[in-house]
């Protein structure tokens, strides 16, 4: 009965051997059919034809994989750069003068429906209405409301005839007073009116609040004078102001407090 067994287990042992044999065998033979330069016959063109697809995919989806992969970090990293870049500019601004308050915007879509975005500060942080935000290139609106965590910012570009803002041109002869009164979304501009035809102004001069209602706004960047134009009947002129800021791309932004 043992001598049984041990046959039995030689047996397989021996046919397992000779399976693997013919399977290296078989391997050879088709790497040499497919690596030649010879006619295929139907069955080896087929394979070999198989066997480049299955490769060109495979090397495909590896490199769509990693272009996407490198993408998603290239996009993320600029994200984080820009976030970064304008963080040190607004800490910068706020270090030269103590009554600014750093705040995120964390809200753009109100934007496009409204003219308004909103920052994660607040009450709390002695946020308060009618306060100018800014960033480095100038002011972007006022606070129009508070709550303990969160404020909404009404943008300039939001000016009308119903929330006029009072503005100083800096021209050669002294300060030239107007009147802030609305926004051509189509060119980027911003319309200064109330301004006498003999006024001296130029191109490039700087236009800032003249502070009227805070002293302590006085003085606030808005932007330079780009062109200007005679209305009724040569009596007043009308200037076009364009904002050095980017109102689609507001990252940071400082909220300026009374001094």
């Amino acid at each position: 009965m043992k001598k049984s067994l041990n046959g039995k287990k030689k047996k397989n042992k021996n046919l397992v051997i000779k399976i693997f044999v013919i399977s290296i065998f078989l391997f050879f033979i088709c790497s040499s059919l497919i690596l030649s330069k010879r006619k295929f016959l139907y069955v080896e063109s087929g394979f070999k034809s198989f066997s480049s697809i299955v490769s060109t995919y495979i090397t495909k989806n590896m490199y769509t994989s990693r272009k996407k992969s490198d993408t998603y970090y290239k996009t993320k990293y600029d994200y984080l750069k820009k976030e970064n870049d304008e963080l040190r500019k607004t800490i910068d601004i706020k270090l030269k003068n103590e009554n600014y308050v750093v705040a995120k915007i964390s809200n753009q879509i109100l934007k496009d429906a409204t003219g308004r975005i909103t920052i994660d500060k607040g009450i709390k942080d002695n946020i308060k209405k009618k306060m100018p935000v800014v960033t480095e290139n100038g002011l972007i609106g006022f606070i129009s409301k508070s709550s303990s965590l969160i404020s909404e910012v009404n943008l300039i570009t939001n000016v009308s005839d119903s929330n006029m803002i009072s503005i100083l041109i800096e021209s050669s002869d002294g300060l030239i007073s107007g009147i802030l009164s609305s926004y051509d979304s189509k060119n980027n501009l911003f319309k200064i009116t109330d301004i006498m035809q003999k006024s001296n102004i130029e191109k490039g001069n700087r236009v800032v609040l003249s502070g009227y209602d805070n002293d302590s706004y006085k003085g606030i960047y808005l932007g330079k004078v780009v062109k200007q134009e005679s209305d009724n009947y040569g009596l007043t002129k009308t200037v076009w102001l364009k904002s050095d800021n980017n109102f689609d791309d507001l990252l940071y932004v400082l909220v300026v407090g009374d001094k």
